[in-house]
């Protein structure tokens, strides 16, 4: 298997756990980039290795480069996201306060469901959780 090929391989577990592994994970991936899916397609296969402007584009999107290119993922981005994960929870805590121990009961159990099912997509774990708390108008 060659370098390029493993990055394609990366790329695509990664634009998986994104976007979902169902029916238009591909259609979804290619939009997000600005591509159409044949253009998205060559990258997940490892015909095409994303460049400075792609890899900005995948940034962006929360993709590690340096996992991306070299399958190793730096400890600073690891402790830093476990820190803003952290920081996050410590503030769906303090607004939970007030809440009935029912209904806070039933957030942290939703919490444990969303981390256990999805860990690596912490941006739609936080915006779940936000609509959850989020006051009825």
């Amino acid at each position: 298997m060659t370098e390029k090929e493993k990055i394609g391989i990366r790329l695509e577990e990664w634009a998986k756990g994104k976007f979902g592994e169902g029916r238009g994970w591909v259609v979804q991936f290619a939009q997000a980039l600005g591509l159409d899916t044949s253009g998205a397609r060559k990258y997940l296969s490892g015909k095409v290795v994303p460049g400075t402007k792609m890899q900005a584009k995948l940034r962006k999107l929360g993709c590690s480069i340096e996992w991306l290119m070299t399958g190793r993922k730096k400890e600073s981005e690891n402790e830093a996201a476990k820190e803003e994960w952290r920081k996050y929870l410590d503030q769906v805590a303090f607004r939970m306060t007030g809440m009935p121990v029912e209904q806070r009961d039933r957030i942290v159990e939703l919490i444990k469901k969303l981390t256990d099912a999805n860990t690596n997509d912490a941006e739609t774990i936080s915006r779940i959780i936000d609509a959850v708390l989020r006051p009825k108008k």
